[in-house]
């Protein structure tokens, strides 16, 4: 993997910003966790998932460039989805890294290991988007299946707002250093 910081403990960001010092950058950063693996998707490209089914088969993917990822979602005790909201979804590249747990799903539904991830995870969103939408519904609802084949539970969700005209965005930070 490229562009990404390994940490001690079990803390893993998935940052789906281009931007390493925009809004969704300062959210990350005020991250209360300490130190943590920060996976840039933009920096580490994830090959969109071709429907081979060979996870339905195997658990595993044919594909080989998330290895390193998928290891790190197993390991992780925090996880945080850090990223943009874009046409009310996830930009592509974390959009593909959701796609890609598709594996997760089959070791759960086709191959029925439950869970597919044994290690519970608190799940965290962090989002910023430039209308003046106060919610990320679209991003929420694109977790809720996902976190189930994870062994995830959201804990909190912090969503910056109509960042194309703010330039404060000091409640939503304060927000996010009080994440436990």
């Amino acid at each position: 993997m490229r562009s990404v910081t390994t940490a001690k403990n079990n803390v893993l960001v998935l940052d789906g910003s281009p931007h390493t010092d925009g809004v969704v950058a300062q959210l990350i950063a005020a991250l209360p966790f300490g130190e943590a693996t920060h996976v840039r998707l933009y920096d580490t490209p994830v090959a969109p998932c071709i429907d081979c089914r060979a996870c339905r088969v195997t658990g595993r993917c044919a594909l080989h460039d998330m290895d390193a990822l998928y290891g790190a979602l197993e390991q992780a005790d925090v996880l945080v989805f850090a990223t943009p909201v874009y046409n009310g979804s996830f930009p592509a590249p974390l959009k593909a890294l959701v796609d890609r747990c598709q594996v997760y799903w089959s070791r759960r539904f086709a191959l029925g290991q439950k869970p597919p991830i044994a290690r519970h995870k608190r799940v965290y969103l962090l989002s910023a988007g430039g209308a003046a939408t106060k919610k990320a519904d679209g991003l929420l609802a694109a977790l809720k299946p996902l976190l189930t084949v994870l062994n995830g539970e959201l804990v909190a969700a912090v969503h910056a707002a109509d960042t194309d005209t703010r330039s404060d965005f000091s409640a939503e930070l304060s927000a996010v250093t009080n994440l436990r």
